[in-house]
């Protein structure tokens, strides 16, 4: 109730994009599709810290996974690499060129740091190529999704869930500051979400897999383009089948959470602790991939929780919250203050299959947001895709504003908002759907 009244003060709209309750037996189509640039256009590009890439390690792909059931569709597509800008853009061409819904489609990035953000609009981050491979990687979302339509089979669908020992908070506090680091102690949230779409027969189409870490097992000083920790667990699982199917990764509520182990140490102001660029970190993001990978295989054979027919809905949600930024000479002080800034809009969009809540979120949450809202959703299966149809900023919990930690220093929301707009928007929009199906 305290968020309800306060929210009244803010701008709140709703898309116009909830389908109709449809249900109806289940089809599904996945692809693929190579997005590497070529060795000249490599290295006019750059990465997150601005780095230009000297060229490729491993390949990066879009990837795409449709679902059908005869009334409706939704898409769900992935790329390997650190952001993306505004989808709905994109997802209207993919609505008028395969007639899937925009509001059902989920367009997310890894986040991997060593790719080239698509669309960014910082200057440290823009290459003299990045215009033109952003074209190239927007045009791709759609002929991938176009492919995967026109693979459209009879299938069924597989839910599981399991644990990985992969991610750690990374708010530490040593010394006299709080740093980038790791700690144990603080919130993680260790479920893998695995959606496995098989064919009638039992064989394998595609994977869905939902982690909450960050993708920096390589940091800064390396310069060569790869997809890092989610390319590596799309690739075992791949190659575990063949290259027979699709393996999708998307990122949960990883705001705090990084892997338990990387090749360079995320603060070394202080520690100075690992610098291992090169082969060593490629093999550490392969074998943490493998883990991954082989845990989602093993949480999907043993699942008894499969679909043939399936219930497709979605809807969507802006809620405008006051902006602000941090106060960088307060802080260079060893002070933590705001300084006001223009409304920040949160975009949410909830897909809906069957029993499961997908809560798709243009930002990196927290863990504590995530607990929040899957303790009052009303449905246990409830999951956080973040960095999905855009990236607006950190998004920390109420609580945490009061540490000068690195996501509340990043955020652009006031104290306040965002927590509660993520945790009463989706479970309005799940009892909304939850009422209509009682009807």
């Amino acid at each position: 109730m305290k968020f309800r009244s306060m929210l009244a003060g803010f701008v709140l709209l709703g898309f116009a994009l909830a389908a109709a309750a449809q249900s109806g037996p289940l089809r599904v189509g996945a692809a693929k599709i190579d997005v590497t640039p070529s060795a000249e256009l490599v290295t006019g590009l750059k990465n997150v810290w601005g780095t230009s890439f000297t060229g490729v390690h491993d390949h990066i792909f879009v990837r795409a996974i449709v679902l059908d059931n005869g009334r409706t569709s939704a898409a769900f597509v992935t790329l390997d690499m650190p952001d993306i800008g505004d989808t709905l853009p994109t997802r209207q061409r993919i609505e008028k060129e395969t007639g899937i819904p925009a509001g059902s489609i989920f367009i997310s990035a890894t986040h991997t740091h060593n790719a080239p953000p698509v669309g960014s609009k910082n200057p440290r981050q823009i290459g003299p190529a990045s215009a033109q491979y952003t074209q190239t990687v927007l045009d791709t979302y759609v002929e991938a999704v176009r492919r995967a339509k026109a693979s459209l089979q009879p299938a069924r669908m597989v839910l599981a869930k399991d644990q990985a020992y992969l991610n750690v908070n990374r708010d530490e506090y040593i010394g006299t500051r709080w740093k980038t680091g790791r700690d144990p102690a603080r919130p993680s949230d260790k479920t893998v979400w695995v959606l496995r779409f098989e064919t009638t027969a039992g064989e394998p189409l595609a994977y869905f897999i939902n982690y909450s870490v960050h993708a920096l097992t390589l940091g800064p000083d390396n310069t060569l383009l790869t997809g890092d920790f989610p390319g590596s667990t799309s690739r075992f699982i791949e190659s575990y089948y063949k290259d027979k199917v699709v393996a999708i990764w998307t990122s949960g509520p990883a705001g705090d959470q990084n892997l338990i182990a990387t090749s360079w140490d995320l603060d070394d102001v202080l520690t100075h602790k690992v610098r291992e660029p090169g082969e060593a970190a490629f093999a550490l993001s392969d074998a943490m991939g493998r883990i991954l990978g082989e845990i989602a295989i093993e949480a999907a054979s043993k699942s008894k929780d499969i679909s043939t027919t399936v219930d497709l809905w979605s809807d969507s949600r802006d809620v405008t919250c006051p902006g602000q930024h941090v106060d960088a000479a307060a802080y260079a002080k060893g002070e933590l203050r705001f300084v006001d800034a223009d409304p920040q809009t949160v975009h949410m969009d909830l897909m809906m299959i069957n029993n499961i809540a997908m809560a798709g979120v243009a930002a990196e949450v927290v863990t504590n947001i995530y607990w929040h809202l899957r303790k009052d959703s009303p449905l246990t299966n409830t999951m956080m895709v973040t960095l999905t149809n855009g990236r607006l900023t950190y998004m920390p919990d109420d609580a945490a504003y009061d540490l000068p930690i690195f996501e509340v220093r990043a955020s652009s929301l006031k104290r306040g908002c965002g927590e509660g707009a993520i945790v009463n928007s989706f479970t309005e929009m799940m009892n909304k759907r939850l009422a209509m199906k009682e009807k």
